[in-house]
């Protein structure tokens, strides 16, 4: 997000420069930060989700999935109301909107700073919560049924 807002600076920059108007090169800067930002989530989802399903009690896999769908709802409804209450309240006090209908009058660079901000703080509290996390188990041995688990012995010839 850092990067992406100093990518924003500078074509709000270059927007003021050429008066007000630029339409070439505003959707391929915006697509590739959503095309990075789509790969994040992907790897991101798909990783929480294998750790909700691995460390989870055999009866209990249901329920850490429900978890892991709630808990993905509930950063969509928090993104929703954080950009509404962003679209509301940044431009008061005649100040700038950072999110207005037109991207060349905008301030996508306060959001994506605000953002980076965020993330930060997100980043804080995983490094606090995996210093204190412990694994349920160091090693995971699959049971088989019928089999015996002794390693085979060494013949001496």
């Amino acid at each position: 997000m850092g990067t992406a807002a100093l990518v924003e600076k500078r074509r709000l920059s270059v927007v003021e420069a050429r008066g007000g108007t630029m339409r070439s090169t505003t959707l391929p800067i915006s697509a590739s930060f959503y095309f990075h930002i789509g790969i994040r989530e992907a790897f991101m989802l798909s990783g929480e989700l294998d750790f909700f399903t691995n460390n989870a009690p055999n009866g209990m896999k249901a329920i850490t999935t429900a978890l892991y769908l709630t808990s993905t709802s509930f950063g969509m409804f928090f993104s929703t109301i954080l950009v509404t209450i962003i679209s509301n309240y940044s431009g008061c006090n005649d100040g700038h909107n950072w999110l207005p209908p037109s991207i060349n009058k905008c301030r996508l660079d306060n959001f994506y700073c605000f953002l980076a901000l965020l993330t930060l703080i997100d980043l804080g509290f995983y490094i606090v919560c995996a210093l204190r996390y412990r694994p349920n188990s160091t090693e995971i041995v699959p049971e088989m049924n019928g089999v015996i688990n002794t390693p085979p012995r060494e013949e001496n010839v």
